[in-house]
């Protein structure tokens, strides 16, 4: 199984409700969200077709260089600032 499909399956945590196991099951929350939200985001570009997943990956490329400032403003990022802001833009609703 998938670490994200596990994460995604997380309903809940068991605590003595002290502080640090509140912040561990706030913390564990969020990841499932994120997991879910993921896997849901996967199941529909794999309902798509190569066309459309180019059109939706091209159109948020354009919406983010333009966020950015512009591709000159792009083109002075470093390599791993483009990775960075690249990874974002895919995890983006």
């Amino acid at each position: 199984m998938r670490v994200v499909k596990a994460m995604s399956l997380l309903r809940g945590v068991n605590t003595d409700h002290c502080t640090k196991a509140k912040k561990y099951a706030d913390v564990m929350e969020g990841k499932m969200i994120d997991a879910t939200r993921q896997l849901l985001g996967e199941e529909q570009i794999l309902d798509k077709s190569w066309e459309e997943i180019e059109t939706v990956f091209d159109d948020a490329w354009e919406r983010m260089v333009e966020e950015l400032g512009g591709k000159a403003v792009w083109d002075k990022l470093s390599k791993n600032e483009q990775a960075l802001k690249h990874a974002a833009m895919t995890k983006r609703p």
